[in-house]
C-alpha cells in the first residue's frame, strides 16, 4: 500500500479537528513536499506570490526549502508539526541503509528548546498510532519494523546538535533568528550545513523564519534562489495570503498596521530590514522635546553618569519627573585636558554634592570604573550599576525611547538632543540590534547620551491609584504617627513612593529637597 500524499494526509488531520488547508497552503505544500510545480498551480493568483516567476523546480532545489512566512500564519504546525508527523510514518527507509538498532530521526530545530517543544506538543496532539512520547522526543513504531523519533534539538555552534544521526525529514523554527544560546554566535549556516550532510536520499530541510535583516542564511538562500533556483525552493507567504479567511486576524494586523507600520510590514508582509544604520530615537519626537512644556512640578530627581578618565569626558546628568511628564534638569561635562587624565578624587566628591543638592542619594552608571568611582563617593552618595552586557543596553535605551515622548529640554542643553539624533541602530545576523555612539567632534563619545540613559533607567510613571489630596494627607498622617517615617522624610531620596516625594516637594514650595527646610515647615505644619 503506497502511501498518501502530504497534502491528502494533513487534510484528513486538519480535518479531525475541524480545519483545512487553505488554498495558498495546499498549493505550496504539493508543490514543495508532494513534487507537483508551480506550472501545476498558474491558474491560481496565489501561486504568483508563493514561487514568483517559477514554472518548474530543478531536482537539486528541492532538498532545502527556505520559507519567509508571516507571523500567526500557523506554519509551524503545518510545516514542522505535520510534516515531521508524516514523514516518520510515511519517508521510505532501506535497511541497508540505517544500522541495526539506529533510530532515524524527524528534527525540530528551534532557537532555543522551549520554541522546539512548543511544535512537539502540536505533534502530541494528532494522536499518532504506535507512539511513546518522551523529553523532548516522540518514538514512533512503524510496520515495517522502525523506530523513527520525532526530536528537538537546540541550534548549536557549528550546528553540533545535528550530526550524528540521520534524518527523514528536519524543520527549523525562525531560521532568521538562529543564535547559540550560551555563546551568542550565529549559527544558521553551519546549523543548516550540518543537517543537509545527515539527510537520507529524499529527505528535506525546511527552514522557515518569519523575516528579520537583509543578511545571514536565511534571506541569503531565499534570495539567491527567488528567481532562479539552484540549490533550495524559496517559499514566500504573507500571514494573509497564507490564511485569508480570518478576519480576526486581518483586523488584528489592520490595527498593528496602523500603531507600527514597520513592524506589520517586518512580522506580517515579510518585508526585510534593511542592514543600513538607522536612527535609534526618532528624530520628530527628539525635536518635540524642546518646545515641550517641562511638567510644573517634579516629584523625583535622578542622575546617571557616565565615567572616563583618559581619553573621553565624564558626564552627569540630572532629570526630574513629575505627573505631567520629564524634564532634562542639567548636564555636567568634565573635560580631561590633553596628557592630563581626570582625577576621580576630585571629580566623584564635586558630583556627589550635585546630586545631593536635588535630594538624590544613588547615581546610576554602566559597568566601566564603577568600583574605581565607588572609592571616592561623598554626603551619603552611592553609584549603583545598571544592567550589563548587550541585552542591559538595548533594556535601558528602550526605557529613555519610551520616557522621549513625555520629555523636555531646554534650549541650553540643546546639543545633547544632537547627539541623541546621531545614535544609530542596525539589525543583527542572528536577530537582535547593535546600538552604535558617535564620537562627536570635540572629543567625547556622547557621553552626555550614556548619562542620561543610565539615569532614565529609573523613570516610572507616578502611582495615579490616589488623587494628589489623599496622597497628602495620607503621607502627612504618617509622617505625624510614625517616627520612621519622619526619619525618612529628612532624607527624602529614601522615600519609597513617587507620591511620599511629591508630599515632600509640595511641603518646601517646589524646590529641592533639603533637610533643614524640610524640618522646619514640617514642624510649622
Amino acid at each position: 500500500m503506497s502511501a498518501p500524499t502530504f497534502v491528502a494526509w494533513a487534510s484528513e488531520q486538519l480535518a479531525r479537528q475541524g480545519k483545512h488547508l487553505s488554498p495558498a497552503q495546499a498549493i505550496a505544500c504539493a508543490v514543495v513536499y508532494d513534487g507537483a510545480e508551480p506550472l501545476d498551480f498558474a491558474s491560481r493568483p496565489e501561486t504568483a506570490i508563493l514561487f514568483g516567476d517559477v514554472e518548474r523546480l530543478p531536482p537539486g532545489a528541492r532538498r532545502t526549502v527556505v520559507a519567509s512566512i508571516g507571523a500567526r500564519s500557523g506554519k509551524s504546525f503545518l510545516l514542522g508539526a505535520l510534516r515531521s508527523a508524516y514523514c516518520a510514518l510515511f519517508f521510505p527507509l532501506d535497511p541497508a541503509k540505517i544500522a541495526a538498532g539506529e533510530q532515524p530521526c524527524a528534527l525540530i530545530m528551534a532557537t532555543d528548546m522551549r520554541l522546539g517543544r512548543h511544535v512537539l506538543r502540536y505533534v502530541e496532539g494528532l494522536a499518532l498510532p504506535n507512539t511513546k512520547v518522551l523529553k523532548d522526543c516522540i518514538e514512533v513504531a512503524r510496520p515495517d519494523g522502525f523506530v523513527v523519533r520525532i526530536e528537538v534539538l537546540p541550534a548549536s555552534v557549528g550546528g553540533v546538535a545535528g550530526r550524528g544521526r540521520w534524518f527523514v525529514s528536519a524543520f527549523c523554527d525562525e531560521f532568521a533568528f538562529f543564535r547559540d544560546k550560551d555563546s551568542g554566535l550565529v549559527n544558521d549556516s553551519d546549523c543548516h550545513e550540518a543537517i543537509l550532510t545527515r539527510l537520507l536520499p529524499g529527505a528535506q530541510v525546511t527552514l522557515s523564519s518569519t523575516p528579520w535583516a537583509k543578511i545571514g542564511a536565511h534571506y541569503s538562500l531565499f534570495h539567491d534562489n527567488r528567481t532562479n533556483p539552484k540549490d533550495a525552493i524559496a517559499l514566500f507567504a504573507p500571514t494573509l495570503c497564507w490564511r485569508p479567511d480570518d478576519l480576526q486576524l486581518a483586523a488584528d494586523i489592520e490595527s498593528i498596521r496602523q500603531r507600527s507600520p514597520d513592524v506589520a510590514a517586518r512580522e506580517y508582509f515579510c518585508e526585510w530590514l534593511s542592514v543600513a544604520e538607522s536612527a535609534y530615537f526618532d528624530p520628530d519626537v527628539l525635536d518635540v522635546t524642546l518646545s515641550r512644556e517641562p511638567p510644573a512640578a517634579c516629584t523625583s530627581y535622578y542622575a546617571g553618569i557616565d565615567l572616563s578618565n583618559v581619553r573621553d569626558h565624564s558626564a552627569l546628568v540630572i532629570i526630574g519627573q513629575g505627573d505631567a511628564g520629564v524634564a532634562l534638569i542639567g548636564v555636567h561635562v568634565w573635560k580631561p585636558e590633553r596628557g592630563v587624565p581626570l582625577r576621580f578624587k576630585e571629580m566623584i566628591p564635586e558630583m556627589c554634592r550635585e546630586v545631593r543638592a536635588w535630594g538624590i542619594s544613588r547615581v546610576y552608571a554602566d559597568q566601566y570604573e564603577i568600583n574605581v568611582a565607588r572609592e571616592h563617593c561623598t554626603e551619603g552618595v552611592e553609584i549603583e550599576p545598571i544592567p550589563a552586557g548587550a541585552g542591559g543596553k538595548l533594556e535601558c535605551f528602550a526605557r529613555l525611547r519610551e520616557m522621549l515622548p513625555a520629555m523636555a529640554v531646554c534650549e541650553r542643553d540643546a546639543w545633547i538632543v544632537d547627539q541623541l539624533k546621531a545614535v544609530k541602530s542596525s539589525p543583527l545576523p542572528g536577530g537582535g540590534q547593535q546600538i552604535t555612539l558617535r564620537r562627536t567632534a570635540y572629543g567625547g563619545h556622547s557621553d552626555a547620551v550614556s548619562a542620561l540613559v543610565a539615569a532614565a533607567y529609573q523613570l516610572h510613571p507616578v502611582d495615579p491609584s490616589l488623587a494628589a489630596a489623599e496622597r497628602s494627607e495620607a503621607f502627612a498622617t504618617t509622617l505625624l504617627q510614625n517616627m520612621p517615617a519622619l526619619a525618612r522624610a529628612l532624607n527624602p531620596a529614601g522615600c519609597g513612593h513617587p507620591w511620599e516625594r511629591q508630599y515632600l516637594h509640595e511641603l518646601m514650595g517646589g524646590q529641592p529637597p533639603c533637610a533643614p527646610l524640610l524640618n522646619g515647615r514640617l514642624f510649622a505644619r
